[in-house]
């Protein structure tokens, strides 16, 4: 995917932003006002490709590049996506995307009718002395369930999100997230899920989704 290993060092640059120590990098003669230089020509260099006035959503971004996957269906329908990769179908999510820099390093997948994940929340999520904070939590846990929705093909978007925090959601450790659908009552979808960490339960969540009525899943 162009553009990927390019995000992944500004994953990176973020991280080493939120935890370097300035004051002891200037000390041991690091130049920061160079370093700040070659980040500003590097901004400078990709200015003029940003995508300015389209639709940018975390799925898509271009407005052409929303037509080139609708081609085919009919008005009103939705794309069968349960087969495809989480990161392929959110490319530019805040939480999974592959070319968003601010996405923690997660990954989901599809497997038996429940959406798995594992990755951690690094130093640059803290939130309390050595756990993530508790909204890019929630944040995480509205991602795993909105994406169980779509990958069982009850698309629809956040209507209540609940979440109960067990206990601290531990920075630079291996966490599991699973989700699954619980019942759907006409155009609502309840799903639940959670996060743990060596096998305890660090934060449930339960979620109603709501498909507009405009959407279809009938092909």
């Amino acid at each position: 995917m162009q553009g990927q290993e390019l995000t992944d060092r500004l994953r990176t640059l973020i991280e080493l932003a939120r935890t370097v120590d300035y004051a002891e990098a200037v000390e041991a003669g690091v130049d920061l006002t160079q370093l700040e230089g070659e980040l500003a020509a590097v901004a400078s260099a990709l200015e003029p490709h940003v995508v300015h006035g389209e639709l940018r959503t975390q799925a898509v971004l271009r407005v052409a590049e929303l037509a080139e996957r609708a081609e085919g269906m009919r008005p009103g329908t939705l794309p069968d996506v349960s087969g495809d990769r989480p990161e392929e179908i959110f490319r530019y999510s805040p939480i999974i995307g592959p070319l968003n820099p601010i996405a923690p390093p997660f990954r989901f997948w599809f497997e038996d009718g429940t959406v798995h994940g594992a990755g951690r929340f690094t130093t640059a999520y803290n939130g309390p002395p050595g756990g993530a904070h508790g909204g890019l939590v929630a944040a995480a846990m509205d991602e795993l369930l909105g994406l169980t929705g779509v990958m069982t093909g009850n698309h629809g978007f956040t209507g209540t999100l609940s979440i109960r925090y067990e206990r601290l959601t531990p920075l630079d450790e291996d966490l599991v997230l699973r989700a699954w659908v619980d019942r759907t009552e006409g155009r609502k979808t309840f799903i639940a899920g959670e996060i743990t960490h060596e096998g305890q339960v660090t934060a449930r969540a339960e979620g109603i989704f709501i498909t507009p009525a405009s959407f279809s899943n009938e092909g």
